[in-house]
């Protein structure tokens, strides 16, 4: 799927001969980080995951993720990843890029997750950040999510009493 020669699923760099196409992801793409690092300062999560949860779709499915779309998610993710190592120096991009990637699936009406995880390191608490869509993890390895613990999930929801409302799955930890 990926890495085949001539595949459009190669990453339109703002260098490359996509350089329109590129250079608009990337623009969006840093301006989005630049509003949700300034939301994450000064806003409880909460409000934040409320406003993404607004940009959604109002139909009651959720649609299968496309090739398309599987290629725009992965033009922002190597986006957010490139914008906060290199111009924010960013050690954790993973919350701000999962937050990017989940509004992305929201306003696409794509099932996708947003996941919290915790580890132990010796005496630290180490946190990660990542989405699920359609019950897949998206760009992460599996092997090392193992290693979290789930903490917060928060669903791609559109039944019921709760359209439109952001429901939080606190998850017991061990």
């Amino acid at each position: 799927m990926m890495g085949e020669q001539g595949d459009i699923r190669e990453y339109p760099s703002i260098f490359s001969d996509h350089f329109p196409l590129g250079a608009l992801f990337f623009l969006n793409d840093f301006l989005l980080l630049i509003d949700y690092s300034c939301l994450l300062r000064f806003f409880p999560f909460n409000k934040v995951i409320e406003r993404i949860e607004k940009l959604k779709n109002h139909k009651n499915t959720s649609q299968p993720l496309s090739d398309k779309g599987y290629f725009t998610l992965n033009v922002i993710w190597k986006d957010c990843t490139k914008i906060l190592n290199s111009i924010f120096s960013s050690k954790k991009p993973c919350l701000r890029r999962s937050l990017i990637l989940y509004r992305w699936c929201c306003q696409n009406n794509i099932d996708a997750q947003l996941i919290i995880g915790v580890k132990k390191d010796g005496l630290k608490l180490i946190s990660h950040a990542w989405l699920s869509v359609q019950g897949k993890p998206f760009r992460e390895e599996i092997q090392e999510l193992l290693s979290y613990s789930p903490i917060l999930i928060i669903p791609f929801e559109r039944s019921g009493n709760h359209a439109g409302k952001t429901l939080f799955k606190i998850l017991p930890t061990e």
